[in-house]
């Protein structure tokens, strides 16, 4: 079995994970109790190490051969079923240089299911600016746009300090296509490649219960 140059970044990345979550216990010994600072530092830390485990796993569980990692299997009916010229590591590589901004939490767990690692994940968690806020809601009061305000600047630094982290080559904007408040998102492309100046793509997806690596790659493509 011969290991790919992906398979040696993920056995390093768990390595590191690992000596970052060791630190954190020596920090805070000797009763481990964690601010809210470094809870978001652990919970990150821990999704990124189980994210580079199941890339290993992959290999040795589900019966795929020792040249390299297989397609996933897609079942033949689901909308999903997308082709592509793109094999499963080969996505990998893909997704390790670019930053995935969801409009949602479950939107973001169900990219990180198909195989987008945790560490290139973030999620808005609502309108980008407080003139979304009251497009959605007219009849928003003061005292909340104050809250969504405070929220949209934790994003922000949020991706700065990811931007900074990865380095990555692409933002990509993966977004409900029917859904209202993401195509609000989807019109401040140009926000965030003149904020980072770096490419930035939206990808309007169909469904995201029926998304799958294959589907998600042909954006790419």
């Amino acid at each position: 079995m011969e290991l790919s140059d992906n398979h040696v970044k993920n056995i390093n990345d768990i390595l590191n994970f690992a000596l970052e979550l060791k630190n954190i216990l020596r920090q805070t010994a000797p009763h481990h109790s964690l601010g809210s600072e470094v809870e978001e530092q652990y919970k990150s830390l821990v999704q990124s190490l189980r994210g580079a485990v199941q890339f290993l796993e992959a290999g040795i569980f589900q019966g795929i051969p020792e040249s390299g990692i297989e397609n996933p299997p897609v079942e033949s009916g689901s909308p999903a079923a997308l082709e592509t010229n793109l094999n499963y590591e080969q996505f990998q590589q893909i997704a390790a240089g670019t930053i995935f901004i969801t409009l949602s939490a479950s939107n973001k767990n169900l990219l990180k299911k198909i195989g987008v690692p945790p560490l290139n994940l973030i999620e808005v968690g609502g309108p980008l600016t407080p003139e979304d806020a009251r497009l959605l809601k007219p009849d928003l009061p003061e005292t909340a746009l104050i809250g969504i305000s405070k929220k949209i600047e934790a994003f922000w630094q949020r991706l700065s300090k990811k931007v900074a982290d990865l380095q990555p080559h692409l933002i990509a904007l993966v977004l409900g296509k029917d859904e209202e408040s993401d195509k609000l998102l989807g019109t401040h492309v140009d926000d965030f490649s003149e904020k980072f100046s770096i490419s930035t793509r939206e990808f309007f997806i169909p469904s995201f219960k029926d998304l799958n690596w294959k589907q998600l790659t042909t954006y790419f493509e």
